[in-house]
């Protein structure tokens, strides 16, 4: 709101400088319209990029919450659920922009991943070796 009220004290005091009689009017009017101008532009400016990082952060955070809520769905409980590009492709279906032409190599790279890193698991510590 203040940044529309300032645009309208910009406008003011132009025509207040245009009518006035005196070089210090002029000049104080002019002062304040530029000023008010400055500011009522950084308001608008500082408006549109809140409300753009606003929805930018709202998409990845709905992205991120889809993509760890579908991918804890596919992974399942029953024989062979979650493994598989199938699997992979049911999962990651969801949370990929439409416009992604990679998604079921995506899906496949995720499943295997997946798939990789259980059976990888040893529980044996953290170097990667076998038990020695």
């Amino acid at each position: 709101m203040l940044k529309w009220l300032l645009l309208v004290v910009s406008i003011v005091a132009y025509g207040a400088a245009w009518q006035a009689s005196t070089p210090g009017g002029i000049g104080l009017m002019l002062l304040v319209g530029t000023i008010a101008a400055i500011a009522s532009f950084l308001g608008f400016v500082a408006a549109r990029v809140g409300a753009v990082a606003q929805s930018q952060s709202s998409r990845e955070t709905a992205l991120l919450v889809t993509a760890r809520g579908r991918a804890a769905a596919g992974r399942g409980t029953g024989a062979g659920a979650g493994t598989g590009a199938g699997a992979g492709a049911a999962a990651a279906s969801g949370y990929l922009y439409a416009g992604d032409t990679n998604r079921a190599a995506r899906a496949d790279d995720d499943a295997a991943a997946d798939a990789g890193s259980a059976e990888t698991s040893d529980g044996g510590g953290s170097d990667g070796g076998g038990g020695d």
